[in-house]
């Protein structure tokens, strides 16, 4: 359940340190939980597809996942809503 907002902490930190070169701090990882519903739905809903994509067979779900690492990128970054 908290994977969302984690993963989006997670690219917090590393668009940061891309655009100002600053190293991370200790509540970094905490500013994924400003987007929680966001990152929260995009986590279900990319689990869900993923899966789905898993039991129809193996190539679907690999490509969903690759696609999907980069929603919580969109979240943090471009204030996408899901």
């Amino acid at each position: 359940m908290l994977n969302g907002p984690v993963m989006c902490g997670l690219c917090y930190i590393v668009l940061r340190k891309i655009r100002s070169g600053e190293g991370p701090e200790f509540n970094d990882i905490g500013k994924g939980f400003e987007v929680f519903i966001q990152a929260l739905l995009a986590c279900i809903v990319s689990g869900a597809l993923i899966s789905l994509g898993m039991l129809f067979c193996v190539i679907p779900g690999v490509v969903l996942g690759v696609g999907y690492t980069f929603v919580y990128f969109l979240v943090v970054d471009r204030q996408v809503d899901f």
